[in-house]
């Protein structure tokens, strides 16, 4: 898998420690399942390069909310 620039969730979750979900909410205003990091967050868009990057790539444009838990 190709590094990509998007590692703020990764970080802030090493930060904080616990268990995190996110969810994203696209454009037409629903909201995906929540997303677990490392467990079901891999992009289903396969990119030229044969790469996959994480759902929370969709930060950068898109509404998304993180749940922290202890």
């Amino acid at each position: 898998m190709r590094a990509i620039a998007f590692q703020v969730p990764h970080a802030e979750i090493r930060r904080r420690g616990g268990e995190v979900r996110y969810r994203i909410q696209w454009f037409n205003g629903i909201w995906s399942p929540d997303y677990y990091p490392g467990a079901n967050d891999v992009d289903w868009v396969t990119h030229s390069g044969g790469y996959q990057r994480r759902v929370w790539s969709y930060f950068y444009d898109h509404t998304h909310e993180l749940t922290f838990c202890n």
